[in-house]
């Protein structure tokens, strides 16, 4: 309902993109009462906007950003649901704080 990686996700699928939406998987308790009171989904919730209102392919995936493993599995699954990756947007909402070159 929120967040700059939905609306990314929602624009990309606009122009005919299939979209791999990725999210932490957060506790529904922990939503705000907008989201609760629809039957937020997270990710799933955003897939299925895709399709409905774009017919866009879309796959929802939680992905801890921070565990390698789970990142090339997303890689993975995204490459055998739809055959490449033309874009990646990443847009994980925390980080630490450091200088830029020490980042990999």
């Amino acid at each position: 309902m929120r967040g700059i990686g939905r609306y990314a996700a929602l624009a990309f699928a606009k122009e005919g993109a299939s979209v791999t939406v990725t999210g932490t998987g957060r506790d529904p308790s922990t939503f705000p009462d907008d989201e609760r009171e629809v039957g937020w989904l997270d990710v799933d919730s955003v897939a299925q906007e895709i399709a409905k209102d774009y017919g866009a392919g879309a796959l929802p995936l939680v992905v801890d950003v921070s565990a390698p493993a789970q990142v090339q599995d997303a890689v993975d699954r995204t490459v055998a649901e739809f055959g490449r990756i033309d874009f990646l947007i990443n847009n994980a909402s925390a980080s630490r704080m450091a200088a830029w070159s020490d980042f990999t």
